[in-house]
């Protein structure tokens, strides 16, 4: 191998100074145990500023052999705010060939995480996803929105779409270099877009099963995410529609569509664990947050959902009984996706907003729905869930149709 450095370990970062040295720590162990002789660095690409980051993790304990540097935003070039950027430009001038990311609130990291997500890089795949053993509760923007969209319209399993943790090949860090960025995603929903990239750009790509992960956030800090990750998201996919929507017909006028879902491989940990710990939420903070968006928002939701939808929801809410089932909720954020393909900035960030009370509904029926199931059972009902988005392709795709013959009434007539 040549290069400045043979493998290195990102960790982005912003103000998490409480956590960062214990994950140095951790990624050094792995490292000095799993890649041995390799020329190695731990990169922090940090957007805190003076919050005390920088410090805790130049004083992080770490093999001697094992190289660090920090690498602060720089405000006057806008991709350099974006703290992955750093690491991928990092990534490409040192020619590694191994390159992990893991996240710096990671509280449950081990030095076998390091393995699991470098080898198989070295095995010839260019996009490792992480596989987590976590709380059900946990996890609400994967489980509800990312997860199951990308079951279904990309057609790949792919459980943590938006897993912090990953490891990626030169290969795929050339391809994103020249891919623009953007320097205010700071953080939510650029993995979503890396990780859409790459299964897009037909990358290999596998998972990596890691263990139980138990990370320093909570359902408000997901909630205040919610808009960027779904704009990024909703954005990602519609640019690559191609991919998911038949734009042609057979030969007898059928539309063309891929149906069958992919799994991908699976490298490290893949048992099942119920040994993960207890998961708090405050159902009553969750409620007063959802009547609280949905009032926001009402005058949105009334203009984007079909009548049926909206008299639902609104009945919910009235009663304070929330049930929000999975065929409702895959139309409903169909129907947003349809609607914001093609719309207006301002409307796009209106249809988001509107989208995040329905959201809210539906994590709080999950949880009333599976609170006292283990951790196997709420596993398969988030299974079932990505199950129904995949059978309900053809709600969506009727929108798309019936938008095209009204623009062209010919498009899908019968000869």
């Amino acid at each position: 191998m040549s290069g400045l450095y043979q493998i290195v370990i990102g960790i982005p970062s912003y103000a998490r100074s409480e956590t960062i040295d214990h994950v140095v720590t951790i990624a050094g162990q792995g490292l000095n145990r799993y890649f041995p002789g390799l020329k190695s660095i731990i990169v922090n690409c940090d957007n805190s500023g003076t919050n005390g980051t920088r410090d805790r993790f130049l004083s992080a304990l770490i093999p001697l052999d094992v190289h660090r540097t920090y690498i602060p935003i720089q405000d006057h070039i806008s991709e350099q705010r974006n703290p992955y950027y750093n690491l991928i430009q990092f990534c490409g001038q040192s020619e590694a060939k191994i390159m992990v990311v893991v996240d710096a609130r990671q509280q449950s990291i081990t030095p076998e995480w390091i393995k699991n997500l470098g080898y198989p890089i070295v095995n010839g795949h260019d996009y490792v996803s992480p596989l987590y053993a976590r709380h059900h509760f946990d996890g609400t923007m994967t489980n509800h929105i990312c997860y199951p969209l990308i079951y279904a319209l990309m057609g790949l399993d792919v459980r943590e779409p938006i897993g912090e943790d990953f490891a990626f090949s030169p290969k795929l860090c050339s391809h994103w270099l020249k891919q623009k960025w953007n320097g205010e995603a700071l953080f939510s929903g650029v993995d979503i877009s890396m990780t859409l990239d790459a299964i897009s750009e037909n990358f290999r790509l596998c998972q990596a099963g890691l263990g139980t992960k138990v990370s320093a956030t909570d359902m408000h800090d997901v909630t205040w995410r919610f808009n960027e990750i779904v704009y990024i998201l909703f954005s990602t996919l519609t640019s690559h529609r191609s991919r998911w929507f038949p734009l042609g017909t057979d030969k007898n006028g059928e539309c063309v569509d891929q149906e069958g879902v992919r799994n991908i491989e699976c490298y490290g940990r893949n048992e099942a664990s119920d040994d993960i710990g207890p998961h708090s939420v405050n159902m009553r903070d969750l409620k007063r947050e959802c009547r609280c968006e949905f009032e926001k928002n009402r005058h949105l939701l009334k203009k984007y959902l079909n009548a049926y939808a909206y008299k639902h929801i609104t009945d919910e809410m009235s009663m304070d009984h929330y049930e929000i089932d999975t065929m409702l909720w895959s139309q409903v954020v169909y129907r947003f996706l349809y609607l914001f393909d093609g719309a207006a900035d301002l409307e796009k960030v209106d249809l988001i907003s509107a989208l995040k009370p329905v959201y809210i509904m539906r994590c709080i029926s999950f949880n009333y729905q599976t609170y006292n199931y283990s951790m196997y059972f709420a596993e398969e009902e988030v299974k079932k869930q990505a199950m129904v988005f995949h059978s309900q392709k053809p709600y969506l795709r009727g929108l798309y149709m019936t938008d095209r013959t009204q623009q062209d009434p010919t498009l899908f007539s019968i000869q």
